[in-house]
């Protein structure tokens, strides 16, 4: 906190499909319960058109070697992205080529964060190309 960082909890989790599946999952009039995500409504603007905005992730890998890292959002095809990284925390973001790492877009219907087909989406890094470049 002290470097300017701020902590912000939520109750709710946006991220999670608003749909239930599989067996044990049923509703039936003797098992009722609330879906573990939600839809949240489409921010438009004056003229009905869909807001839409630059998003970041930042993630901190937990170990040295895994090269998957889950979205949280799911991407426009057509837009532009950009991968950077970073030793630590504090120190300068550096570029990495997009030669170096790809994204592959999911289907959107399990939470998001997870590096599956069914998530929203994922980035592969190519580790050792970045360490042959750093």
């Amino acid at each position: 906190m002290k470097q300017g960082m701020t902590v912000v909890l939520s109750g709710w989790q946006g991220d999670r499909p608003s749909s239930l599946s599989g067996a044990t999952a049923a509703i039936s009039s003797t098992k009722t319960w609330y879906a573990p995500g939600m839809t949240l409504p489409v921010a438009k603007d004056a003229a009905g058109a869909k807001i839409t905005g630059e998003v970041q992730d930042e993630f901190i890998a937990d170990n040295a070697t895994n090269s998957l890292l889950g979205t949280y959002y799911p991407r426009v095809t057509t837009s532009s992205a950009s991968l950077w990284i970073r030793k630590s925390p504090t120190d300068a973001p550096i570029v990495v080529d997009p030669s170096m790492w790809t994204y592959t877009a999911g289907s959107g219907v399990a939470e998001g964060g997870n590096t599956t087909a069914t998530g929203f989406g994922y980035v592969t890094i190519d580790r050792t190309k970045v360490k042959a470049d750093a």
